[in-house]
């Protein structure tokens, strides 16, 4: 509502002679904007709830909190405020409108009350949402994906309706921590490895010369998922569906798939799509 409305509108009320334009922005202040607010919130709970297991990862993953079980708790603490104050504030003003046009001014009373707390709580509600199910900042640690992404860089992790494509920098749940690695093969892609020279093959293009005990390792990650004549073929395979080969960009130092094998898609949490820290280097990372 601005200010030239609000001047209108408080006239009004002293006279007691509200329009019908002014009841209807009552209408659509007190009680259409509150409903409308109080279905986006229950919205988002309820998206929160059915994915609670990945929206903890994400807690966890983001950088501008410190505990990921507290920023889980404070997140719906939030949604619930919100949700609550909206229905409720709705509800309130529909009683006042209802009994008469000498209750209107309660209902602006509250509006003018509520406005700009409703304001904030929500707009961190929707920035928290943003956060954890759209781009999730976090903080890179260690060197296994130097030159590429260097020690205690933020970066931003793209995670909304994510698929895994080939030379992507992902974050991945590894279990007890969450790692960043490329993307080096997805289903249906060919891995072959050249036993003679220890050369790793994704399409017949040459990507690492690792061990056999590396390739071993990848190997048995997915043998009991390949399908008969494929396992008669020891150092040639299709990559099965959701699973996908990853190693850092750092080779010498880097935990990998030649360490633990092929990952799965369902662990993928996102794909980095822009560094923002330091400021000199901001911009999409490749």
């Amino acid at each position: 509502m601005t200010n030239e409305e609000k001047k209108v509108l408080e006239e009004e009320l002293k006279l007691n002679t509200l329009s019908k334009k002014n009841i209807n922005r009552l209408y659509r202040y007190g009680i259409i904007y509150n409903l409308v607010i109080g279905a986006i919130m229950f919205v988002i709970l309820l998206l929160s709830l059915i994915n609670n297991d990945r929206l903890a990862h994400f807690t966890e993953l983001n950088a501008f909190f410190s505990s990921g079980k507290l920023s889980l708790v404070l997140y719906y603490i939030f949604i619930v405020i919100a949700l609550t104050a909206s229905l409720g504030i709705a509800f309130y003003n529909l009683i006042n409108i209802l009994l008469g046009k000498y209750w209107y001014e309660r209902c602006y009373k509250i509006y003018c009350f509520t406005d700009i707390i409703q304001f904030i709580i929500n707009t961190i509600v929707i920035l928290l949402f943003v956060m954890n199910f759209i781009v999730t900042p976090c903080t890179i640690s260690g060197d296994s994906m130097l030159p590429t992404l260097v020690n205690n860089e933020k970066v931003l992790v793209w995670n909304l309706f994510y698929e895994p494509e080939n030379d992507d920098i992902i974050v991945f749940d590894a279990g007890e921590s969450y790692y960043v690695k490329r993307v080096i093969a997805i289903e249906e892609d060919t891995i072959k490895y050249d036993l003679q020279e220890g050369k790793l093959y994704v399409n017949n293009e040459f990507i690492e010369k690792i061990d056999k005990s590396e390739y071993d390792k990848i190997y048995q990650s997915v043998e009991k998922l390949l399908d008969a004549d494929e396992q008669t073929v020891y150092y040639e395979f299709v990559v099965p569906e959701d699973k996908v080969l990853v190693l850092g960009d750092n080779r010498g130092i880097s935990n990998d798939s030649r360490n633990f094998g092929l990952i799965d898609e369902y662990d993928i949490l996102g794909y980095i799509a822009l560094r923002i820290y330091p400021f000199g280097k901001f911009g999409v990372v490749r």
